[in-house]
């Protein structure tokens, strides 16, 4: 690997020289910690830097780095998921308690309008016998 690297260096071709170096997952993952990515696909730099974030499928196996970054992922979408979960729980609970205090709400209402209803008839009753 590194006999072809020097080849293509001495054939003016750079970025295929560490193109070929970046294709052994130590070097891969000690370009990228030093903020000088691999190649990708022909862009270099914060491009080659997307392309490989995009694209996590075609890095070096065995690549520490981008091991531990799907683990970190993994992990928030865990977080996430549970996040989601409790507020589900708490929706639930609130729309429960909604329930619950319209409930109440119709059953004071609807107390009120039949203590009207018999103040009512027992007034239009006294009204008839007074007559």
């Amino acid at each position: 690997m590194i006999k072809l690297a020097r080849s293509l260096y001495g054939m003016n071709m750079r970025v295929a020289a560490v193109s070929t170096l970046c294709a052994d997952y130590r070097i891969f993952d000690a370009m990228w910690m030093s903020a000088t990515y691999c190649p990708f696909m022909g862009a270099i730099g914060e491009d080659a830097k997307k392309g490989w974030e995009e694209n996590k499928h075609l890095v070096p196996a065995g690549s520490k780095v981008f091991l531990s970054i799907e683990q970190v992922e993994k992990q928030q979408e865990e977080f996430a998921q549970e996040i989601l979960k409790l507020e589900e729980e708490e929706q639930k609970k609130i729309e429960q308690e909604k329930k619950a205090l319209l409930s109440e709400l119709n059953q004071g209402v609807h107390k009120e309008r039949n203590d009207q209803i018999k103040t009512f008839t027992l007034g239009g009753f006294a009204l008839l016998l007074l007559l």
